[in-house]
């Protein structure tokens, strides 16, 4: 035996048949004395809606760059061969585990050996209630950041250490009937020729998401063409309107974007000239009446952010004391700019972010709502006449809680092409006809 393998995971429920899955694995691997030999973490990205964000603290937009779990299983079958599991309430993490691992063929369905520091809590510890912070606390043991899974379970290590320290644990027939499963337990293996995957953790995702405001999303791409095409910037200026709808870039978002780039041979500088180049079109489209209202300002303030123009060019150039008496400032931008139209004549720009006119009798459909209940949001829009119902092609526009959903709502919206807004905003850029 190469010693143990303690495992914690943050998932999206409590139920792998119910269709929840793991979205974030922590394991520290122990000699067969307890001393931590390494360890290692990574988001997993379950390809669905993510749930229990308030309990874990992932959302969607974490896991989007984040491996599938079958990308990592080998990578866990190597930690896990030849080692014991061990969990807190390891039940519930053995079965997800066992789970993930039995649909990627990295196990039979054989149980996996397995001791539950719960168990041996309620027999060492004495304590009323054994969860594992309450373990923790009487011990003395500090967790870094509860619910995360690493820290989860180095917690859970630093527990089982106690118990093969200062306890008869490893001599009494619980952890001696593991042991000898574990002897005979040949179910688990990595694929032969497994390469170790790219990782993603916690702080790595939030860093990610930090660089990506203010337009650092765009940082640092390379192609061989500085200088857009005249009709790309048109596409892209299209993408934009759609994105910006909600007046902010979601990581789905920003993915779509760059995938643009990418196949127009765009770099940083060719994407920064189109951004300029879009803000520069929706401040003339501002000031086409003569005055930049406080919503057409909030506006350019929030696509300014999104795109990485500076706040103080933003605010220079709709300042009628400081604005350049550029053409098309009292007018139409000019011919030469490329616009952000549609063929068939409906404005993008300014009119496309400020937001959705939804009608009496259309249908809006809601996912994974967090401000507002979904009978709340069923009395907002019934007041208008708009219906509240499943995703289908006549849907409006869909309302998420997390516009980087994986939901199966979401997924289908962006195959109809139906607009996705964020629901902290929904309220400000969705109007009625009445």
């Amino acid at each position: 035996m190469r010693g143990y393998a303690v495992v914690d995971i943050e998932t999206t429920g409590f139920s792998y048949k119910h269709g929840h899955r793991i979205v974030e694995i922590g394991v520290v691997e122990l000699s067969p004395e307890g001393a931590v030999q390494d360890s290692w973490e990574t988001l997993i990205n379950p390809q669905r809606h993510i749930a229990a964000t308030e309990i874990h603290g992932i959302s969607a937009s974490d896991v989007l760059g984040a491996p599938t779990f079958a990308q990592v299983a080998d990578k866990l079958a190597n930690s896990l061969e030849d080692r014991i599991f061990v969990a807190h309430n390891a039940g519930f993490d053995r079965t997800f585990i066992q789970s993930e691992l039995l649909a990627c063929r990295a196990c039979s369905e054989e149980a996996l050996p397995a001791i539950d520091t719960a168990v041996l809590a309620r027999r060492y510890l004495g304590l009323p209630k054994v969860k594992l912070g309450d373990c923790c606390a009487h011990l003395g043991i500090h967790n870094e950041l509860a619910h995360s899974a690493l820290a989860d379970a180095m917690a859970t290590a630093q527990l089982f250490q106690h118990f093969l320290a200062n306890t008869p644990a490893a001599q009494e027939n619980y952890m001696s009937e593991r042991l000898a499963e574990q002897q005979l337990y040949r179910s688990l293996a990595p694929h032969p020729g497994w390469v170790e995957p790219a990782l993603l953790s916690r702080a790595a995702a939030e860093s990610a998401k930090q660089a990506a405001q203010y337009g650092g999303w765009f940082a640092g791409l390379v192609a061989q063409r500085e200088t857009p095409s005249n009709t790309a910037a048109e596409d892209y200026f299209k993408l934009l309107d759609a994105a910006l709808l909600d007046r902010r870039l979601s990581a789905t978002e920003q993915t779509q974007l760059l995938a643009f780039a990418q196949a127009h041979g765009l770099d940083e500088h060719g994407l920064r000239e189109l951004h300029e180049a879009y803000i520069t079109l929706l401040i003339e489209e501002a000031w086409a009446d003569g005055v930049v209202t406080a919503e057409e300002r909030a506006i350019l303030a929030s696509a300014g952010r999104a795109l990485g123009i500076p706040a103080s060019d933003i605010e220079a150039a709709v300042d009628p004391d400081t604005a350049p008496q550029a053409e098309g400032r009292h007018g139409a931008p000019s011919e030469e700019a490329p616009q952000g139209s549609d063929e068939d004549g409906s404005i993008g720009g300014l009119a496309s972010m400020g937001g959705i006119v939804v009608s009496a009798g259309e249908r809006v459909t809601i996912t994974g709502a967090k401000a507002y209940s979904t009978a709340e949001w069923e009395e907002y829009f019934a007041a208008h006449g708009v219906e509240i119902g499943g995703l289908a092609k006549k849907t409006k526009v869909l309302i998420a809680g997390d516009p980087d959903s994986q939901s199966g709502k979401a997924k289908k919206a962006k195959q109809y092409g139906i607009p996705i807004v964020a629901e902290d905003v929904a309220r400000e850029v969705i109007h009625f006809a009445d």
